[in-house]
């Protein structure tokens, strides 16, 4: 688990509509969370209900996977690396490598 503060401008778009924005913005790299559905966006975002205490400053906040709609940080829309991809699964799920570079991979 990796939490990262960035003082660059966070701004979450669903087409035109403004549906998140923050200059005080978390970066995480983690699994094991609540998703949620945001407008045409399957599983687009994610949150701890109910945070461990080592990552409790991110209890409450909500983030977006830029793969399934559009965020950008610092005016930058950010977009997957080459190659990378999110893969959704809670703590329990007990996903495999193969299962996570997908069928046929």
């Amino acid at each position: 688990m990796d939490i990262r503060s960035t003082s660059q401008h966070l701004v979450v778009r669903i087409g035109d509509q403004v549906v998140a924005a923050s200059e005080r913005s978390l970066v995480l790299y983690e699994c094991g969370c609540c998703y949620y559905d945001i407008g045409g966006g399957n599983r687009a975002a994610w949150s701890y209900e109910d945070a461990w205490d080592e990552v409790r400053r991110v209890c409450g906040m909500v983030s977006f996977e830029p793969d399934e709609i559009e965020v950008s940080l610092g005016g930058v829309r950010l977009r997957l690396d080459s190659g990378q991809k999110v893969v959704s699964h809670g703590v329990d799920r007990n996903l495999d490598l193969d299962e996570a570079r997908g069928p046929g991979k």
